[in-house]
């Protein structure tokens, strides 16, 4: 009893996890600057593809593990690609967030 109990808090666990990677990564995607943009909704909808899959199989319990592994890739490969975007401050900002801030510090004002 408290063995099934276990099992179902960790898969549910699992299951918010995927569930929140899933998210801020097709969010993150949505957002990005990969062009063109056919491809950007392409790449976006194939990570919500595999985290739905995902969520999916902890659900019925068939083949989490190529599911659950499939999503991994898909996530290591999102990963991947966010560490090779350049900070820049050169790039098409909204206008209320286009200047720096900046300060003058006069003695202590």
């Amino acid at each position: 009893m408290i063995a099934a109990v276990a099992r179902v808090l960790g898969w549910g666990a699992v299951a918010l996890i995927v569930a929140a990677v899933g998210l801020w990564g097709t969010l993150a995607l949505d957002y990005s600057d990969i062009s063109p943009t056919w491809l950007r909704h392409s790449v976006t909808a194939a990570n919500a593809f595999f985290a739905l899959l995902a969520l999916g199989s902890i659900g019925a319990g068939r083949r989490r593990g190529a599911a659950l592994a499939a999503f991994a890739v898909a996530f290591f490969g999102l990963v991947v690609y966010w560490r090779t975007i350049e900070p820049s401050n050169d790039r098409d900002w909204a206008p209320e967030v286009a200047r720096l801030p900046h300060a003058t510090v006069a003695g202590e004002l």
